[in-house]
């Protein structure tokens, strides 16, 4: 059987941190960060959940499938809004921007009750 060798650690005994591994993050970016996730989900959450209701008014009878389906934009126009305002706190609070997947998916969601609004109002 073949032995194998010992070998010395080459750097003295200090090894150098890696430059890829993640920095610290602060309180309060990681506050302002799940704020702004909250926000995105909140948006898209209310979109999907009016897009229902306002499609059972087109197959049910009754006003207040619209009435919901209203108050749910209004609710997604809202919080479209804080997300769309969180995105450059969100860069200047982090060590490391996240990545631009997330960060235009976050902008597609927050733009897009603005979007349904105006189409509803023109």
């Amino acid at each position: 059987m073949a032995k194998r060798r010992n070998r010395k650690n080459r750097s003295g005994g200090k090894q150098k941190p890696r430059s890829d591994q993640p920095k610290e993050e602060s309180p309060r970016s990681l506050a302002v960060t799940v704020g702004w996730m909250l926000a995105t989900l909140a948006t898209a959450l209310a979109l999907v959940v009016a897009a229902v209701t306002a499609s059972l008014h087109s197959v049910l009878s009754g006003g207040m499938f619209l009435a919901v389906s209203r108050y749910l934009l209004l609710t997604a126009v809202i919080t479209g809004t804080v997300t769309l305002a969180l995105i450059p706190v969100v860069r200047k609070a982090r060590a490391d921007r996240p990545p631009p997947a997330v960060e235009w998916t976050a902008i597609g969601i927050g733009l897009l009750p603005w979007l349904w609004l105006i189409w509803i109002l023109l």
